[in-house]
């Protein structure tokens, strides 16, 4: 082979052993940052896996003890945020107990759980205002309703003005559409502007 054929070596910064081609597995031990070749190597790489997720649930579930356990002994909190925090600790053993038996399946579904519950204690101070919330607006959705009636209503009262448009706009060709608006308000009481409002909701 001459010299002109010959691959020259790349320069510059190696390629990490997870990159290179002879890893065709994707897979790597990581006390050694070789691939996996060998059934020994798998199962090395299967337990530090499962080791260092097990780990960052323990210190997850380690600092959600704390915080529960915290709310119930400060005494202060309000009745069901203390009632999250002991739920939220029988979960925590719930998902201990889970890693211990190694169902990851039951695991995921308690630490779900958990995680729920944990939210909830963080949204539980909002929920009054919340609920005054909900309140003030179902308040003016009552008024609204007393003024102006129901969306039913409104839109059969919608319908009313319409029908008596298209019957003038019959009978008195000559007169503008801004002309029948106001003929038409003028005969239910409203202002030209619903009557247009009606109309183009019509159209729509």
């Amino acid at each position: 082979m001459s010299k002109a054929n010959e691959r020259t070596p790349r320069r510059g910064k190696p390629q990490s052993p997870i990159v290179r081609s002879e890893v065709c597995s994707g897979i790597y031990v990581r006390s050694t940052m070789q691939p996996v070749r060998d059934p020994r190597d798998m199962e090395t790489f299967m337990r530090e896996y499962a080791d260092r997720h097990n780990r960052i649930r323990r210190e997850w579930l380690s600092r959600v003890e704390q915080a529960a356990q915290s709310i119930i002994d400060t005494g202060d909190s309000p009745k069901l945020i203390a009632e999250d925090a002991r739920q939220a600790l029988g979960l925590c053993k719930a998902v201990r107990h889970c890693i211990e038996q190694g169902d990851d399946a039951v695991t995921a579904f308690e630490a779900f759980q958990l995680g729920l519950v944990v939210e909830r204690i963080g949204i539980r101070p909002w929920e009054p205002h919340a609920a005054r919330g909900a309140k003030v607006l179902a308040g003016a959705r009552a008024g609204h309703e007393a003024v102006h009636g129901s969306p039913k209503q409104k839109k059969r009262r919608y319908r009313q003005y319409v029908e008596m448009w298209e019957k003038i706009q019959q009978e008195e060709p000559h007169l503008s559409v801004s002309g029948i608006d106001c003929a038409v308000a003028g005969h239910f009481g409203v202002n030209p502007k619903t009557i247009q409002r009606a109309r183009l909701q019509e159209k729509n």
